[in-house]
């Protein structure tokens, strides 16, 4: 229930995103012009992009710091990964600090970054779909 309820506000507040004039010149300008297999090809290629991130932020890093810094690890990912988003909009990097540690919060508990890459990359590819139509 409390993943489907997360789910519904996560997508909300893309829809509030997708409305943003800094998210849609943001994102406008980053994606090319193109439909139908070529865009399907260009979103496969941004989850590998994505995949590596969050096996380096949250399988290598998060997983790696934790041993020797306990919960001090965490704040030192997420330090890391929220200035990662510098050159976003404002609003997602101010977003990214609550999201990394949602993010970090499942990672923790499924013992594996795999989740966290998912859900980073479907929402990802959910507000790109907002903003174009």
């Amino acid at each position: 229930r409390i993943t489907v309820l997360t789910g519904l506000f996560v997508l909300s507040l893309l829809i509030l995103a997708s409305l943003l004039p800094q998210f849609n010149n943001y994102y406008t300008a980053r994606l090319p012009a193109s439909s139908g297999w070529r865009a399907f090809f260009i979103t496969i290629v941004f989850g590998l992009y994505l995949f590596a991130w969050e096996f380096f932020f949250r399988g290598f890093l998060l997983f790696g710091l934790l041993p020797r810094f306990g919960v001090y690890a965490i704040v030192i990912h997420l330090v890391l990964f929220t200035g990662m988003h510098i050159t976003k909009p404002p609003l997602e990097l101010v977003a990214s600090l609550p999201g990394g540690l949602l993010l970090e919060c499942v990672a923790y508990r499924c013992r594996s970054f795999l989740p966290a890459f998912l859900i980073h990359w479907m929402m990802n590819v959910v507000l790109k779909v907002l903003i174009v139509i």
